[in-house]
């Protein structure tokens, strides 16, 4: 269970904390070489990077959960890996779409002109 749980939380870092994270480290980049560009490619190269080597780390904790569990019939054959990915896929979107549409509203340029 504790190698279902671990996955399960690898997987939602993508979208999140992980870019959020890398931002925040360009940031720092860039005010402390007074370089947009060296800030802006640190972060892309770094998220890039921390997002290759989360999947990566995923798929071999799901190949530990299916050497545990080889005759689960609810598993038919599969890990988590995937469920969990689309999963926390459908989650940011949906978020993302709320945040973008209800929360910061669709912007001036689009709304009528008051006057």
């Amino acid at each position: 269970m504790l190698i279902a749980a671990v996955e399960l939380l690898l997987c939602p870092s993508i979208f999140g904390p992980q870019p959020l994270a890398w931002l925040w480290v360009g940031s720092q980049v860039t005010f402390a070489t007074d370089s947009l560009t060296g800030g802006l490619a640190t972060a892309f190269i770094g998220s890039v990077a921390s997002i290759c080597a989360t999947v990566w780390v995923a798929r071999r904790i799901e190949r530990a959960w299916l050497t545990t569990r080889p005759n689960a019939p609810w598993l038919g054959g599969r890990g988590l890996f995937e469920t969990a990915l689309v999963v926390s896929t459908v989650v940011a979107v949906v978020g993302f779409m709320f945040w973008f549409f209800i929360i910061a509203g669709p912007g001036p340029t689009i709304a009528p002109n008051p006057s």
